[in-house]
């Protein structure tokens, strides 16, 4: 268990009290989804934000980059990767795909 505590009260007040979404559910894109089917969603994604992904930010929560704003720097702690951090790289091979169909000309 992290040290992340979600408040999923909170989460379902704004959804059910505030917005209304209850409203929305029962019809539409939404027509096989009700209230109930929501909270058991948030719940698992509480016990995921509680577990693995909790646990996984407890050394940078506990030891956050530092800035200093006369150099306009940030000093990150040791142990960060700074590769992990990186957005993946996605490569598409172009050669396989189909080639255009030619354009029937004139106005």
């Amino acid at each position: 268990m992290g040290h992340y505590k979600a408040n999923l009260r909170d989460v379902e007040f704004n959804l059910f009290e505030v917005f209304d979404r209850e409203s929305i559910l029962g019809r539409g894109p939404f027509a096989e989804i009700d209230a109930e089917t929501v909270r058991a969603v948030l719940d698992e994604v509480r016990n995921l934000a509680e577990g693995p992904l909790a646990e996984s930010f407890t050394d940078a929560d506990r030891h956050p980059p530092v800035y200093d704003p006369q150099a306009k720097t940030v000093t990150l702690p040791a142990g960060v990767n700074l590769v992990a951090l990186s957005p993946p790289r996605i490569t598409v091979d172009v050669g396989t795909a189909p080639s255009p169909s030619p354009s029937p000309s004139g106005p």
